[in-house]
């Protein structure tokens, strides 16, 4: 049976009642859980930044999305979602609907959006959750919108002119990351 943290703190209770000296031992194994959450979370962050970085990249270059990143980062977190808590899965799932929503976006607008970057919207969702997900399309539509603003007003751009949305997604990414390791 998985541990999790509430049966960890009434062993610890239990253990305490009985002065069984058992109170170290359920610590240690709290700590252990905490330390591979950590761990997890840690791997999670670096997979979301090397997918992110590498289709940024050649969104800039190419004017595209890396299609075989999104097979391999999609089916790792989706492997992912197995060492989650079951209370988390319903959060991870949901965090592939800005993602769905993007597509249909990209869809009604005969791609004025482009479907790679709801693509890579909906693999990132399945990292981050439904929150993080949220406030990274947040972010990344505040930075795409603010810079598209200031290139029109020097006259660098037109508002026909298409815009490389993954770089302003991972700069979403990392506001998302900064604010949530100050929390």
């Amino acid at each position: 049976k998985p541990l999790s943290c509430g049966s960890v703190m009434q062993r610890t209770e239990k253990d305490n009642k009985r002065n069984t000296g058992n109170g170290d031992r359920a610590f240690a194994a709290l700590f252990k859980m905490w330390r591979i959450k950590v761990m997890e979370k840690w791997i999670e962050n670096s997979l979301v930044t090397i997918f992110l970085l590498l289709n940024a990249y050649w969104d800039i270059r190419e004017r595209r999305v890396l299609l075989w990143s999104i097979r391999v980062f999609g089916v790792m977190g989706m492997v992912l979602l197995f060492f989650v808590e079951n209370e988390m899965i319903f959060e991870r799932l949901c965090g592939i609907l800005p993602g769905l929503f993007l597509m249909a976006c990209s869809y009604a607008t005969r791609q004025a959006v482009g479907y790679g970057d709801g693509m890579a919207v909906l693999v990132c969702g399945v990292y981050l959750g439904l929150g993080e997900t949220f406030a990274m399309l947040f972010y990344a539509l505040f930075f795409c919108s603010a810079v598209s603003v200031f290139m029109l007003v020097l006259q660098k751009r037109t508002y026909k002119t298409g815009v490389p949305f993954l770089p302003y997604l991972c700069a979403g990414y990392i506001c998302v990351w900064i604010l949530q390791k100050g929390a």
